[in-house]
């Protein structure tokens, strides 16, 4: 296999263990690669999710990024993914944009109360695991049909022994549990009347 050459002017971001690069040759897609030990880990967790997704395919995985499998890069393995974007590949603002701005919150805080609910029913429906949810990796956006919620990141039980692969009951109650920590922590991150009002909307 060809390996894909990765360059700085492909970068898109850089996370605590990965890096993020557009592909060269696919507009739609991105290449993830790790680059120390705690990146590992979190590959082989979000592998591990993937695996359990593939075995029960009647659940509704849409708010996830589309996974298509390793590739070999000039700078290691590198993991394609869906690329996240607007309609014009543009980045697509995330919940610490809409935070940071709050004009924009004041804008569109009803769609996005709205499309927050439908986020933590879907979660609930489908039985999302994830590690947590943050700011950072809540984005918004725009497509054909209207805007919509994507997940990016930290997907994935972290127990030793995967208790919510194996019973509903605790898969609810970690999706529960996470949407309360994600409202605290938003509350706490940025105190301002504007979040904690969004906030306390999205509960």
């Amino acid at each position: 296999m060809e390996k894909l050459i990765l360059e700085e002017k492909n970068l898109i971001g850089i996370g605590c263990h990965k890096k993020c690069y557009h592909h060269p040759s696919n507009a739609q897609q991105c290449v993830e690669v790790i680059y120390n030990q705690e990146g590992l880990k979190d590959i082989q967790r979000e592998m591990r999710y993937r695996s359990y997704m593939a075995a029960h395919p009647n659940f509704d995985y849409s708010m996830l990024p589309h996974y298509f499998g390793e590739t070999a890069t000039n700078l290691g393995k590198g993991y394609v993914y869906e690329l996240i974007a607007q309609p014009d590949g543009t980045p697509c603002p995330t919940f610490r944009d809409y935070f940071q701005n709050l004009q924009l919150l004041k804008n569109e805080e009803e769609l996005l109360v709205k499309l927050m609910r439908q986020l933590k029913e879907d979660m609930l429906h489908n039985e999302i695991i994830t590690m947590n949810i943050t700011e950072e990796n809540i984005a918004v956006q725009t497509t054909p049909e209207g805007k919509k919620i994507r997940l990016l990141s930290d997907l994935g039980s972290s127990f030793f022994l995967p208790t919510d692969y194996w019973f509903r009951s605790v898969r609810l109650k970690r999706v529960q549990r996470h949407w309360e920590k994600m409202c605290d922590k938003f509350i706490e991150l940025f105190p301002t009347k504007e979040v904690k009002e969004f906030t306390e909307k999205i509960r």
